[in-house]
C-alpha cells in the first residue's frame, strides 16, 4: 500500500454539512506532512469539478469518509464510495458523528473522532503511516455518544441557565389540581429548554444564534441583580414572586447564573476553540471565526488568489440590471475589459434571489468552460442547476466588491450561500424602517395609558382620541415593517420603497404629534428626545442611502406570477427580531408598556 504523497495523496470524502470538519481534517493533516486533498480547497477555479474530482479520486492512495447521518445519505459520498471500492482503494471511516455505516463500509477501519479531536486525530495519522490491518479494530459500543469536550461545555452553558431559569419561573401553580394545565405547561417549558440549549447538541444552531442566546440569559439573571443592588427589594416588583425571593435571598447565586452564559461569550471570543467551528452547521460560523482557527494551524495562511483581470462578458437576468450595471463597472475600474460576446472571454454570471430559473437553463450552453459565479444574495438552487457548484464561484452577498481582487485565505463554500446574509447598506435601510415602525408604535402607546389598560377590560374603556392615536401608530408600524421584510426580500421596487419610507416617516410625525397633544406626562417629557432625534435624522438617513442603495432594487417589483420559479433563498426572520427589538428598545425608553 502506497504512503500519502503530493503524487498520492489522502482523499477526503464528506458532506457539505459537515465542511468545517472536513476542512479542519485536511489542515492538521497537511500540517502534520500528510498530503490531504479536499475539493472545494483543492479544485482549480475555472473547471468543471466533477472531472477533476474524480481524476483526484483514482490517484489517491486512501480515502477518508467523514461518517455522519448526512454523509451516509448524500449520493456524491455515495458515488466516491463505489469507485473507491471499485478500485479496491484502501479506506478509513472517520465517525464524526453517530450513523449507521452502509454494509459495504461494515469491514472498513474505523476512527471515532467523536470525542477529543487531537487524540483521534493522531491515531489517524499513525494509520495513514502504517500498513492497513488485517483486521480492522471495531470501537466498543457506547450507550451515551461522545461529543467533543468544548461542544459539551458549551451545552453546559446553555443547559444550566435554562434549567435554573424554568425552575425559578412562575409558569404554572404548583399547588394547583389542574393537572392537565400543570403538564402542558411542563412540555412546553422541556420544548423551549430544547429550543434554546439541547438544539446545539443536534447541530440546528448556529454562532448568532448562540451567541444571542447567551446575552439573552445573561441579561435574565443580571438584570434582577442589578436592581436589587441599587434599588432593593423594591426594584424587584416587576419580577416574578419566585424569582424575586431567589434574588433577594441568594442574590450571589443570581449573580453566578448571569455569569455562566458570559465565560460562554468570553469562550467563544477569546479563546475561538477549533470544537465548536467543526461542529457549527455549515454556512453558520463567523467567517471571522473560521479564518482565525485556520490561523492557528497554518500562519499565515492564503490559498485562493484573486481572478486576474480579464475580458469578460455578464450574464444576469433581466431582474438584475441595476446590479448588473454595478458590477460592470466595478470590474472595469479594477482593469477587467468588457467584451461583446462570450466567445474567447470569461462568462460572468450572476445569481440573485430574482434569478429566473427558465433563464439560467437557457443560458447553458451559451456558458464559456472558465465561468465565473457571482452569488449576489442568498439563493437554493433547484435540483438541475447544481452544476454550477461545479464551476470557480464568488459569496458577493454583502456586496464588497474589493473581494473580486483580493487574495481569500480560505475559499468559500458553495451551500453557504443557502444561509442570509445581506449587504450592510440594505441592513441599515432595513433597520431605519424598523425603528420607525417601532417608534410610532411605541409613542402611541405611550400616550395612550388608559387604552393599554382597558386592554384587561373592554376597549369601550377608553377614549376616542386614544383609541385613533393607536390605530394610527399601529398602521405606520406595519407599513414600515412590511416595507423593510419586502426590501429584505427584493420584492419592491425603489420608488416604491422611498414612497412608502416617505409615507411612514410623515405618519410618524403625525403620531408624534398626536401623542405630544394629547398630554404625555411630564416626567416623560426627556423620554420623547432620542426620538425626536430620530425622527429628524430619519430623512438625512434616507437620503444619504439612496444612492448606494440603488443596486439592491430589481428592475421590476416581483409579481404572483413569478413565484416559484426564481432562485429565492430561505426564508429570513431578520425583520421580525429587528422589529422585536426596537419595539423593546423604544417601550424602554418611553416607557410605553410600565
Amino acid at each position: 500500500m502506497a504512503a500519502p504523497s503530493a503524487e498520492s495523496p489522502v482523499f477526503i470524502s464528506y458532506s457539505r454539512r459537515d465542511y468545517y470538519f472536513a476542512e479542519s481534517l485536511a489542515l492538521h493533516l497537511l500540517k502534520d506532512g500528510i498530503p490531504a486533498w479536499l475539493d472545494v480547497k483543492d479544485l482549480n477555479p475555472g473547471v468543471f469539478w466533477e472531472r477533476d474530482l474524480f481524476a483526484s479520486l483514482d490517484k489517491s492512495c486512501c480515502v477518508i469518509i467523514v461518517a455522519s447521518a448526512d454523509s451516509m445519505k448524500s449520493p456524491n459520498v455515495r458515488l466516491e464510495m463505489d469507485r473507491a471500492i471499485s478500485q479496491k482503494k484502501r479506506i478509513i471511516i472517520v465517525r464524526f458523528r453517530g450513523a449507521k455505516l452502509a454494509d459495504e463500509l461494515c469491514q472498513c477501519e474505523v476512527v471515532d473522532f467523536r470525542g477529543a479531536f487531537r487524540p483521534a486525530l493522531a491515531h489517524l495519522i499513525r494509520r495513514l503511516r502504517a500498513e492497513p490491518p488485517k483486521e480492522p479494530s471495531r470501537p466498543p459500543a457506547r450507550l451515551i455518544p461522545k461529543v467533543p469536550v468544548w461542544v459539551a461545555v458549551t451545552v453546559s452553558f446553555l443547559l444550566v441557565p435554562t434549567l435554573a431559569y424554568f425552575a425559578l419561573a412562575d409558569f404554572f401553580d404548583r399547588s394547583s389540581s389542574n393537572v392537565f394545565m400543570n403538564s402542558l405547561m411542563v412540555l412546553i417549558a422541556l420544548f423551549v429548554a430544547w429550543i434554546v440549549s439541547l438544539s446545539f447538541l443536534q447541530r440546528r444552531m448556529g454562532m448568532t444564534r448562540l451567541a444571542i442566546t447567551l446575552i439573552v440569559f445573561t441579561a435574565i439573571f443580571a438584570a434582577p441583580v442589578v436592581k436589587f443592588l441599587r434599588f432593593g427589594e423594591e426594584g424587584l416588583r416587576e419580577e416574578s414572586s419566585r424569582f424575586a425571593q431567589a434574588t433577594i435571598n441568594h442574590w450571589p447565586i443570581v449573580a453566578l447564573l448571569a455569569v455562566i452564559p458570559l465565560l460562554g461569550l468570553a469562550m467563544i471570543a477569546l479563546f475561538r476553540p477549533y470544537d465548536l467551528l467543526r461542529w457549527t452547521p455549515t454556512g453558520k460560523a463567523w467567517r471571522w471565526y473560521r479564518h482565525r482557527c485556520a490561523a492557528r494551524v497554518f500562519r499565515g495562511l492564503n490559498t485562493i488568489p484573486a481572478p486576474q483581470p480579464k475580458p469578460f462578458f455578464l450574464l444576469h437576468d433581466t431582474a438584475d440590471v441595476p446590479a448588473a450595471d454595478f458590477i460592470r463597472e466595478s470590474l472595469v475600474k479594477v482593469g477587467w475589459t468588457v467584451a461583446p460576446a462570450p466567445a474567447n472571454s470569461t462568462s460572468v454570471l450572476l445569481l440573485t434571489n430574482r434569478t429566473s430559473a427558465d433563464w439560467l437553463l437557457q443560458q447553458q450552453s451559451q456558458l464559456t468552460p472558465d465561468l465565473l459565479t457571482l452569488v449576489g444574495t442568498t439563493i437554493c438552487l433547484p435540483t438541475q442547476l447544481e452544476w454550477l457548484w461545479k464551476h470557480e464561484w464568488i459569496d458577493l452577498r454583502n456586496w464588497k466588491i474589493q473581494r473580486l481582487h483580493s487574495p481569500e485565505p480560505l475559499p468559500a463554500v458553495p451551500e453557504a450561500v443557502t444561509m442570509p446574509r445581506f449587504p450592510g447598506v440594505v441592513r441599515l435601510a432595513n433597520h431605519l424602517l424598523c425603528a420607525l415602525g417601532a417608534l410610532s408604535f411605541c409613542l402611541a402607546a405611550a400616550a395612550s395609558p388608559e387604552f393599554m389598560q382597558s386592554q384587561s377590560d373592554s376597549l369601550s374603556g377608553a377614549p376616542p382620541n386614544e383609541v385613533l392615536l393607536i390605530l394610527a401608530g399601529l398602521s405606520v408600524a406595519v407599513l414600515c415593517f412590511e416595507v423593510a421584510r419586502r426590501l429584505l426580500r427584493r420584492t419592491i421596487g425603489e420608488r416604491g420603497l422611498y414612497r412608502c419610507a416617505w409615507l411612514g416617516w410623515f405618519g410618524g410625525l403625525l403620531v408624534a404629534g398626536l401623542a405630544w397633544a394629547s398630554g404625555i406626562p411630564a416626567p416623560a417629557l426627556l423620554r420623547i428626545v432620542p426620538g425626536a432625534i430620530f425622527l429628524l435624522l430619519f430623512p438625512l438617513a434616507l437620503l444619504r442611502i439612496r444612492q448606494p442603495l440603488a443596486f439592491w432594487f430589481p428592475s421590476a417589483p416581483a409579481t404572483s406570477a413569478k413565484k416559484g420559479i426564481t432562485l429565492t433563498g430561505k426564508r429570513s426572520w431578520r425583520t421580525f427580531w429587528s422589529a422585536a427589538a426596537f419595539v423593546l428598545i423604544w417601550g424602554w425608553i418611553l416607557k410605553a408598556f410600565g
